[in-house]
């Protein structure tokens, strides 16, 4: 049964709004021979489809993410921008999407010929800057510029690794010349290209020597009044918002939220440094001042947690004075079992501990050092307790060994799991 226009309409809709896997997946299921009139319509329909997807993705990949990005690490686009204004393109030049569509399906060259692709994105720009694209108006102007940069975009993406690795000699350069070239297109050009960039580079460090490499490591004063700013300042606010998930922290919230806190702090530094590695910081300047003072306080953040460790596995695994009152450490104390908050608390802070890999770098190595050495001994002596009761039979055993279970897990993240595997095999042969 074929299927009247205007369901084949709907149809067309429905399919245009599918994720690409849906696409792809009912493209598969639909073909081959033996379908109804319906389903070959179908079929085709899907197919048309991924061949459209596979074109836009050629022509404008460069810009493929920034569609959906989170607006709080740089410029976003809408997800359906690129998809739009491809349906668009398609209405006003329909031979053109068609040599792009060739382009775009011999993926098994090696070089294949980009021209029609460039051809395209500048026919694209012509369309954004004459309202011929409907419903991208709202947004066509910076639009136009970033389908104009797109053919750079193109070949610079396969430079930049280059740029990065000879920083401050040709590949600053080298960087310095496609920023340039950008800037041909317009005023808002050099920084949009950045942009799209610095989202293919993902981690702030990089991003941040790519823009040194093109400023030339300029200082702090001079960066803060720049177009390249934003650079600057959005890794400012991103110390910040980790600072705040160091500090906002629920020790309560269990081990994923202690290494969570951990890489907050290993971040957070690997910033700082990126942003004085590529910046001349000046102690009074506005982002040196900033930068110094996050630093003090994403210290003071971790050290308060790892002085917390030590109070928290006293109370995870409490204490009694020895008999006789002149012992210098007392017992384990089992008048009940083991408080589910104490120690879950006690394990949230101890893997914070385990995991801060940067405590060296930032400059609390000794602190983490001398709370590590005093829990290991701590829980160790506590295990060798707990196991002396085990083994004597006492009436007190079971709690004994709950107490043993979480000393155990304790111990496995202030040494290593093997170790804990270990102390419950003594256990089970008590």
């Amino acid at each position: 049964m074929a299927l009247s226009p205007a369901k084949f309409e709907t149809l067309k809709v429905l399919v245009a709004a599918l994720p690409d896997q849906a696409v792809s997946q009912l493209g598969r299921s639909f073909a081959g021979p033996g379908q109804g009139e319906a389903a070959a319509a179908l079929a085709d329909l899907l197919e048309a489809e991924r061949s459209s997807r596979r074109a836009t993705e050629a022509v404008f990949g460069p810009l493929f993410p920034l569609l959906g990005r989170d607006p709080r690490a740089g410029l976003t686009l809408p997800r359906d921008t690129l998809r739009r204004l491809w349906r668009a393109l398609e209405e006003t030049h329909p031979a053109e999407c068609g040599r792009a569509r060739v382009t775009a399906n011999r993926r098994t060259l090696e070089e294949p010929d980009l021209a029609p692709l460039d051809e395209l994105c500048a026919l694209a720009a012509d369309d954004l800057e004459q309202d011929r694209a409907p419903g991208l108006e709202a947004d066509a102007e910076r639009l136009a510029i970033l389908v104009r940069l797109t053919p750079l975009l193109r070949r610079s993406l396969e430079q930049v690794p280059e740029w990065l690795s000879r920083t401050g000699g040709s590949g600053s350069s080298l960087a310095r010349l496609a920023y340039r070239d950008a800037g041909q297109i317009g005023p808002a050009a050099g920084p949009l290209f950045l942009e799209v960039l610095a989202a293919h580079l993902g981690d702030p460090g990089r991003v941040l020597r790519l823009v040194s490499a093109v400023m030339g490591r300029p200082n702090d004063r001079y960066a803060a009044g720049s177009e390249l700013a934003s650079f600057g300042q959005r890794a400012l606010q991103g110390v910040e918002a980790r600072l705040a998930v160091v500090r906002g922290f629920d020790p309560l919230a269990g081990p994923e939220a202690g290494r969570a806190a951990a890489e907050a702090v290993a971040l957070a530094h690997a910033e700082l440094v990126a942003l004085d590695d590529a910046f001349e910081l000046s102690k009074d300047g506005p982002w040196g001042s900033q930068a110094a003072t996050l630093r003090r306080e994403l210290a003071g953040a971790a050290e308060a947690r790892l002085k917390a460790a030590e109070k928290a596995v006293a109370q995870a695994l409490p204490l009694q004075p020895a008999r006789g009152g002149k012992a210098v450490r007392g017992h384990p104390r089992l008048d009940g079992e083991p408080d589910e908050r104490a120690s879950a608390r006690a394990l949230t802070l101890v893997v914070f501990l385990a995991s801060l890999s940067v405590a060296a770098e930032a400059g609390y190595a000794s602190l983490r050092a001398r709370t590590s050495e005093a829990l290991i001994a701590h829980v160790h002596q506590y295990i060798d307790d707990l196991v002396e009761r085990i083994h004597a039979h006492e009436p007190d055993e079971p709690i004994a060994r709950a107490y043993l279970e979480v000393a155990a897990e304790l111990y496995g993240w202030l040494t290593d799991e093997r170790t804990a595997k270990a102390v419950r095999r003594r256990a089970a042969a008590a």
